[in-house]
């Protein structure tokens, strides 16, 4: 009997470990676009396979902060995604409308995929409050989050419920992501 409870606790235990596997991947799948020729186009999920760490960035075109750190996000990118296959970074919009998220995305020249507004749960203010992506936003903007395939969140711009910035998290994720 006793075996038969542990092979149960076994079996259980990795099927929870298989099903969240990919969790992070698939709160993204299908949810993104990115800039190309002006235009915001569908990525192509198949891409998303390889990717091992996720940078979500929850920010928005309103946010004066997010103005002065977007462009080092930006510069940072440019610079460490060509050489990390396994990492990907997402921008998550905390706008008023799609609008505006894609003149912030055009103004900024966001190099990275977009999570589609429309696909988005958010009051516009800044705090996200819905069980997808936006889950892993904390109460303010610009907030980085860095999480593995899973959804485990492995740094953030809110460290011990107190704002530590966001470029906490790309030095976290220059120790992290190999």
């Amino acid at each position: 009997m006793k075996f038969l409870v542990l092979s149960f606790c076994i079996f259980l235990f990795g099927s929870l470990l298989v099903a969240r596997a990919d969790t992070a991947t698939n709160l993204i799948n299908g949810h993104l676009v990115i800039l190309q020729d002006g235009s915001l186009q569908p990525v192509d999920d198949s891409a998303l396979d390889k990717i091992e760490y996720f940078a979500l960035y929850y920010a928005a075109k309103w946010c004066p902060s997010c103005h002065t750190f977007t462009p080092k996000l930006v510069r940072f990118y440019n610079d460490y995604k060509p050489s990390h296959s396994n990492f990907e970074l997402v921008f998550i919009s905390e706008d008023n409308d799609s609008n505006a998220m894609l003149s912030y995305v055009k103004e900024m020249a966001m190099p990275w995929p977009v999570f589609k507004y429309n696909n988005l749960m958010h009051n516009g203010f800044g705090t996200f409050k819905a069980p997808g992506i936006e889950s892993f936003g904390s109460d303010g903007i610009p907030d980085l989050v860095l999480v593995d395939a899973s959804g485990k969140v492995l740094s953030d711009s809110y460290r011990n419920g107190k704002y530590a910035g966001p470029s906490m998290v790309i030095e976290d994720i220059k120790r992290m992501v190999h």
